[in-house]
């Protein structure tokens, strides 16, 4: 009988790991996810959102082989792979200092993963690669999956407009923050959807619930990813990981806990202790506010507030909402935001920005 071993996942019972994959969540590379919040600082603010990178890959590996079951996809291998391996070059806080590591490393989490999985600098001494062809599992392919390439077969199972990864992390993430948005019927997702030519067709019956996973995506945003308090929480984080660039060393082999002992103490603390800036100003935004925001903070030290724009203006358009999915109707394929004015409606709502500044003990900021 072969070894395998079965992690009991709160939000998709028994999951079963065996071959490859029990290798695979063996390795540091993958151990190290179990250190890294999913949703990074948003614990401050919502108490119950400790859950990691790790659960959720192994969620996402659930759901990925659930799918390549339903389908008898014929790359299933790769798919169950990139599924569970899709975050392996998340960094510390997960999303919430992305965009400053890219700035130092020029790598994103996508690409560290990538380069993880095909073993090249800065991560040449990754397991993964050798795991993957010991059991003939081509991992190019692998990376290709996780990079969205349309040219492999179902990659969008994985990366796409309606992917295992969202299917998991909505539900996951509103269990543990307590909130009820999130809620997704990933087995109504897998009855409606058609297979064909190396990718998946929302059947017209479907559009319910595909209505429903875009809606719950768009409601988590507002409710919880865009919540201001764990916005200015992250603002504080970059505004003490500048400080100290000199003293962190490669962020992508890091976990939470390593990267705040990197910070000074002083931010430590008021992070940790949860003695956050206070929202002093809450302005819709535009180009001219904007500018004038920056005018009158010019003067103040930069460790001193936080400035945010809310959604961010590059969570725009609908490739990043992920509003890009097609609905069969009549034996064509329609935007599904030609035929459902409530994604269009929710969709409209994240252009809906305000500027926010923050200060130590709310310190009023002159001339605004």
């Amino acid at each position: 009988m072969h070894e395998y071993k079965v992690i009991q996942d709160p939000v998709n019972g028994p999951v079963r790991f065996d071959g490859p994959f029990l290798e695979i969540i063996d390795t540091p590379e993958f151990q190290r996810l179990r250190y890294i919040r999913q949703l990074g600082l948003c614990y401050l603010v919502f108490p119950g959102a400790n859950h990691t990178r790790f659960e959720h890959s192994v969620g996402t590996y659930y759901l990925a082989r659930a799918f390549a079951d339903h389908f008898a996809l014929e790359n299933r291998l790769e798919l169950e792979a990139a599924a569970l391996l899709h975050d392996i070059g998340h960094p510390p806080f997960s999303h919430s200092v992305e965009p400053l590591f890219r700035e130092w490393t020029g790598m994103d989490h996508e690409e560290a993963g990538r380069r993880i999985v095909l073993g090249e600098e800065p991560f040449a001494d990754s397991q993964i690669p050798g795991i993957l062809e010991a059991y003939g599992i081509d991992r190019r392919e692998v990376a290709a999956i996780m990079s969205a390439d349309p040219g492999v077969p179902y990659s969008s199972l994985v990366s796409g407009p309606i992917d295992v990864d969202e299917m998991d992390y909505l539900r996951r993430d509103s269990l543990m923050c307590g909130v009820s948005t999130g809620s997704v019927d990933y087995r109504r997702i897998m009855e409606v959807l058609e297979p064909e030519d190396g990718r998946f067709v929302v059947e017209e019956k479907g559009l319910p619930a595909i209505e429903s996973l875009l809606i719950n995506r768009i409601l988590m945003y507002r409710s919880v990813y865009f919540h201001k308090t764990c916005r200015i929480a992250q603002g504080m984080l970059n505004n003490a990981l500048r400080s100290c660039r000199d003293r962190v060393g490669n962020v992508f082999r890091l976990t939470d806990a390593e990267i705040m002992e990197s910070i000074p103490e002083a931010c430590y603390r008021e992070i940790t202790g949860r003695r956050l800036f206070k929202a002093v100003v809450r302005i819709r935004y535009s180009g001219e506010d904007l500018s004038r925001v920056k005018s009158a903070i010019s003067s103040m030290s930069e460790g001193d507030y936080v400035l945010d724009i809310i959604p961010p203006l590059e969570f725009s358009g609908p490739s990043r909402v992920k509003s890009t999915i097609n609905i069969r109707m009549g034996g064509d394929e329609v935007p599904i935001t030609e035929v459902s004015p409530l994604v269009r409606s929710l969709m409209k709502s994240l252009e809906d920005r305000y500027i926010l500044v923050a200060t130590r003990d709310g310190i009023s900021v002159p001339g605004l």
